[in-house]
């Protein structure tokens, strides 16, 4: 796929991914991603597995690297567009992570022959599919449109753009979203997400995204809002049909993937550098503190009775926290909870 597409009138397809600590995935990723792109680029930060070595393995794959020692994606998104408009050709970027496979079946559909004919300056959405550990069951986020790659004007700089638009450190937008762009939603293809599939990891991932937003926004944001957005597990549903994960041509990655090392989790140590930055009390409300990580570095704050009755009430409340009834007991919570 990424052979033929230089040879025909087509842009060039271009994949960016941020990289920290992907060696689990990386190589069941880059054996995807080089079957459809022509060039990769990873930005590395802070990678203490082997995430390196095996992305030197692939030709396709051009590295750069990030020696900020706090995680802040949309600045290593910045950087990887930096490298990106050094490639003058006509060509359409996909911005997307080292966890992330496009469904199997792509290159046939009419989606695919829309992006590839597609004019400048066009923006695509797609839907995504969260993949749980047994790769059985998934979160549904039907309805949900996700702009993950862009087709920019020939020799007209992203990274600019970029930087103007976009600077939260998580939950970035992918590709700039300018108002006279245009927007397409791509419905026959879909992200599938592998960022469940390691349980520890991903608790660990989701307690470094909620004191992170803490520590940015401590007035502004509440911690009832917080669990509700981060633990989503009760509404995890068997899938369907099978999704399988695979290069452009059908051939499945899945025995490239390895369980993480245990040392390779930088979710864990950055959360840890912002608790020892800040101090335990604003995140005291937070329902992070059985996590093992955190409790095994003797964080753990004391809690009053409050703070253990606001947890059990999350915990128990979240399988119908849509309801009525709890959507109103939360409005009244949050008036009294930071």
């Amino acid at each position: 796929m990424a052979d033929s597409t230089n040879s025909t009138n087509r842009p060039l397809i271009v994949t960016l991914t941020p990289v920290c600590n992907e060696g689990h995935l990386l190589r069941a990723f880059l054996t995807a991603v080089c079957s459809w792109s022509d060039r990769v680029i990873l930005c590395f930060q802070n990678c203490t597995d082997n995430s390196i070595s095996t992305a030197q393995e692939f030709p396709q794959v051009t590295m750069m690297y990030n020696p900020d020692p706090q995680m802040d994606m949309s600045h290593a998104r910045a950087m990887l567009f930096d490298e990106a408009d050094k490639i003058m050709q006509d060509k359409i970027v996909f911005a997307i992570d080292a966890d992330e496979f496009l469904s199997e079946g792509f290159t046939e559909t009419s989606g695919w022959q829309t992006i590839m004919q597609s004019h400048p300056n066009t923006v695509f959405s797609f839907q995504w599919i969260n993949l749980y550990y047994d790769f059985s069951h998934h979160l549904p986020c039907a309805g949900q449109y996700h702009e993950f790659a862009i087709h920019p004007q020939p020799g007209m700089p992203i990274a600019p753009i970029y930087r103007q638009v976009e600077t939260r450190p998580v939950h970035e937008s992918r590709v700039p979203c300018l108002s006279d762009y245009t927007y397409m939603q791509v419905d026959d293809i879909f992200f599938v997400h592998l960022g469940q599939i390691n349980a520890q990891r991903n608790a660990d991932k989701q307690c470094f995204y909620q004191v992170q937003t803490v520590a940015r926004l401590q007035s502004r944001i509440s911690a009832i809002a917080l669990y509700r957005n981060y633990h989503p597990q009760p509404f995890v549903r068997p899938l369907k049909n099978e999704v399988r994960i695979c290069t452009a041509d059908g051939i499945s990655v899945v025995d490239k993937i390895i369980p993480p090392p245990g040392n390779s989790n930088h979710y864990t140590q950055q959360t840890l550098q912002i608790l020892q930055q800040y101090g335990v009390a604003p995140f005291i409300n937070l329902d992070i503190w059985d996590n093992p990580s955190i409790a095994n570095a003797h964080l753990t704050p004391t809690r009053n009775t409050w703070q253990k009755l606001l947890a059990f009430y999350l915990r128990l409340s979240q399988p119908i926290h849509q309801t009525l009834v709890v959507r109103a007991i939360d409005k009244m919570l949050k008036l009294f909870t930071l």
